[in-house]
């Protein structure tokens, strides 16, 4: 750990709980199990003096304090998911496609004719979705 009280792991985490309100969904989409799930924001929640989620029969719900930690965590999130992903990029060498991200209507209205342009300079994967997630 970083010495910071939770890190990116836990953050990302939080954030599945968030989005699934549950924390044995969470853990299986972040890929790992319940316990350890549990065990990770129960370590967060000491090492922070503060309750991060409430458990309960029907779910599980972020806490204020878990809500604030989330919102705070999301851009560093963010940065470490674009951070990762440079990293591959770089690992993955020259001969690995130029990874394109555009909207939807990009996608289908000029992606098509500058994939074809380039494609005997380098091969590009095209991903598509709504402006917010390209940006």
């Amino acid at each position: 750990m970083t010495g910071l009280p939770v890190d990116l792991e836990t953050l990302r985490l939080l954030e599945a709980i968030s989005r699934s309100g549950s924390l044995g969904r969470a853990a299986t989409s972040v890929g790992i199990s319940q316990q350890a799930a549990s065990s990770r924001i129960t370590g967060a929640e000491r090492r922070l003096g503060r309750t991060l989620l409430v458990r309960s029969r029907a779910g599980s719900a972020l806490t204020e304090h878990g809500l604030l930690v989330c919102e705070w965590g999301r851009p560093v999130l963010e940065a470490a998911t674009t951070f990762e992903r440079s990293l591959h990029t770089l690992m993955a060498g020259a001969s690995d496609a130029l990874l394109v991200a555009a909207s939807q209507t990009v996608s289908e209205a000029l992606m098509p004719r500058w994939m074809t342009a380039a494609a005997d300079r380098v091969r590009v994967r095209l991903e598509s979705g709504n402006s917010d997630w390209v940006v």
